[in-house]
């Protein structure tokens, strides 16, 4: 009987320990013939010759556990029928006189001692990803994943609802937990969400969850999950595309992290609509005689096999197959479209039409279900003002579409000429000559120009150049032969004469300069002609002589300021003398007034050193002379500054109403 007893002892607390969890320390039961009325030892794995110490070191830690061990050995006894008085420790532990004496062993099987442990020591980790699985639908229930429904395509404002699966680890969550994440950043969330949060199928409510408007969401469990194990639910929300992702590629790929990982779903939005092929064309800008075509294929992004693309090339052009290229087109939500990376020349064939007047295209692969971009150009054979090109869309699932293109071309002059800057100092015109405007073919005996101009004018030979179009690229002088002509039928000028074909724009800079000094205003025309056109541009020279102004006139005091600069061509000028006469008189010149400087003011000349003033044979209402130092040359422009008054009864002739 009293061996029976520890045994059954243990047994109850394995009992405890299964219902309840409590952790029972190591305790070693022995029976001692000689003491029998001894406590049991408790050890936490010493030797026997450390009883004492772990015997104490167990009664300080689990003092109420081994109350309870004293109270579960009372109720055994007594369900034995012993004796109520007896001390419960003496009887449980009392040796069997019959059994013969135990010795230790570290082999459980081989003792009494039984080891539990208590697997919720340890803390619970809250960390845990516990979202499994995002699934999207539209409005009409339909899966939205490129992988899972292919080809399905929504609207760029379509609603969508995402269902977020989650499964909670045992044991982890208590009541008030939370778990949160973000939704991803394409979708926009325009009203506050808090609603209940339940289980699969929508059967016991765990809590609540709430979505703000920059897309936090935040799931609070309750007391739940506390009493249940293999917790799993899931959430939705609605929402939809953020107007900044529907400007952007049509697909866009959204990444959720989830348990073990991430999970990455891709929405394909349908584009705006869209014919099935578009073409557009426009002259270069850098070659005024060619036209580029642009042709879109596809960017509704519908799926049709053995696509081809057939173009024939209108009369008075000629195609450039060279320049044929074909490239990804990106239709974004909002019907805008981005270049992306020029296709392989493996991708796709291009053969020639009958008689070299145009080509087809098709794609190598079986079916395309995306947006394309074809460009190519063409060189202008003839004069027309327009061209209307028109290409063929074919393919075995769609029905064969047309698209058309006019250019219209605005061709610029044969020939053009004009003054580009007039220099009244140095007396230089500086001439600009548009040779071949439109880019059009010209035979080599035809590309020549004869370039005429007053006699009284010669070309300065370092300044003429001929360039490239309207560039700044000098061609080089072999490409022509210049000839210059001299007092041909009372003008000069110069011819010349390309050594090739002409294809292309050219211009004309150079510049020419009065023989002798201009005493009077003279007009100079310039005219330029080749086969087929001709052009005239016109200057007029200003004397730099001497000009005469009023600088002011004050018709209180009856005064006038008058103003006379000369040599503004500077010329080297000796005995200079300036004759100013009233013929008319109402004049009286004021002697002292006058003054002589230097255009910028920087040199004053003085009287009587620099020079003298004589009036007039009937003194100052007839004029004056102003006569410079003989000694002294005049190399820069001067200006003479003096004042009159003026007076209509000292007029010979009253009714002239000039002074």
């Amino acid at each position: 009987m009293r061996r029976k007893l520890p045994i059954l002892i243990i047994a109850l607390l394995l009992v405890v320990h299964t219902f309840f969890g409590v952790t029972v320390p190591q305790v070693s039961a022995a029976a001692d013939q000689e003491n029998a009325g001894q406590m049991p030892v408790v050890e936490n794995g010493s030797e026997a010759t450390e009883a004492t110490e772990a015997t104490e070191a167990t009664e300080a830690t689990d003092a109420s556990k081994a109350t309870d061990v004293a109270d579960i050995s009372n109720s055994s006894d007594l369900s034995e029928g012993s004796n109520p008085t007896e001390d419960p420790a003496s009887a449980d532990l009392e040796a069997d006189p019959e059994q013969p004496e135990e010795t230790e062993s570290s082999d459980p099987a081989d003792s009494d001692e039984i080891q539990v442990t208590n697997e919720n020591d340890e803390q619970p980790a809250q960390n845990e990803n516990i979202l499994t699985k995002l699934t999207l639908t539209g409005a009409d229930g339909a899966i939205i994943d490129s992988v899972q429904n292919p080809g399905h395509r929504i609207q760029a404002d379509e609603a969508i609802q995402l269902k977020y699966d989650w499964a909670l680890p045992n044991n982890t969550y208590k009541s008030g937990d939370t778990f949160t994440f973000d939704l991803p950043e394409q979708f926009v969330i325009y009203t506050d969400i808090d609603e209940p949060l339940a289980t699969e199928g929508g059967e016991n409510e765990v809590g609540r969850f709430t979505v703000d408007r920059q897309g936090k969401v935040v799931l609070t469990f309750n007391e739940y999950v506390e009493n249940h194990s293999n917790v799993t639910g899931t959430l939705q929300i609605q929402t939809e595309l953020s107007t900044e992702i529907v400007k952007g590629s049509t697909d866009v790929t959204i990444v959720t992290p989830i348990k073990g990982g991430e999970q990455t779903v891709v929405i394909q939005i349908a584009p705006q609509t869209a014919p099935a092929l578009e073409k557009r064309g426009k002259v270069d800008t850098s070659n005024s005689n060619s036209i580029t075509w642009t042709l879109d294929v596809n960017k509704e992004l519908d799926s049709f096999s053995r696509a081809m693309m057939t173009d024939p090339t209108p009369e008075g052009l000629q195609l450039q197959k060279e320049s044929i290229r074909v490239y990804h087109l990106q239709v974004n939500g909002d019907g805008s479209t981005v270049l992306r990376e020029q296709l392989d020349a493996s991708e796709y064939t291009v053969e020639a039409l009958e008689g070299d007047k145009g080509f087809k295209l098709g794609w190598n692969k079986e079916s395309i279900n995306s947006a394309y971009r074809i460009e190519y150009s063409t060189q202008m054979m003839d004069q027309s003002a327009q061209y209307t090109n028109t290409a063929v869309l074919s393919g075995e699932d769609i029905e064969e579409t047309s698209a058309s293109a006019t250019v219209t071309v605005k061709r610029g002059a044969l020939l053009s000429k004009s003054v580009a800057k007039y220099d009244p100092i140095s007396q230089t015109i500086s001439w600009t000559v548009g040779y071949n405007l439109g880019n059009v073919h010209i035979p080599q005996a035809s590309a020549q120009l004869n370039d005429r101009f007053n006699e009284s004018q010669q070309l300065i030979p370092e300044s003429f150049k001929v360039y490239k179009g309207t560039s700044n690229e000098v061609v080089d002088a072999s490409a022509y032969t210049l000839t210059m002509i001299q007092n041909e039928n009372k003008t000069s000028g110069f011819n010349l004469q390309f050594r090739e074909d002409v294809e292309t724009a050219y211009t004309l800079k150079y510049q020419t300069k009065s023989i002798s000094r201009v005493y009077e205003n003279d007009k100079i025309v310039n005219k330029i002609t080749t086969d087929g056109g001709s052009s005239q541009a016109e200057q007029v020279l200003r004397s730099g002589v001497m000009k005469k102004e009023v600088a002011e006139a004050n018709y209180k005091d009856k005064t006038v300021i008058w103003k006379v600069t000369m040599n503004s061509d500077k010329y080297p000028m000796e005995q200079v003398v300036i004759k100013d006469l009233f013929p008319n008189g109402g004049l009286e010149l004021l002697p002292d007034t006058v003054k002589v400087a230097s255009l910028d003011g920087k040199n004053k000349l003085q009287s009587p050193q620099d020079y003298t003033i004589i009036p007039g044979s009937e003194g100052n209402r007839s004029g004056f002379e102003l006569r410079f130092d003989p000694s002294k040359s005049l190399n820069n422009t001067y200006v003479i500054t003096y004042k009159t008054s003026y007076n209509s009864d000292w007029k010979m002739n009253k009714t002239k109403p000039e002074f």
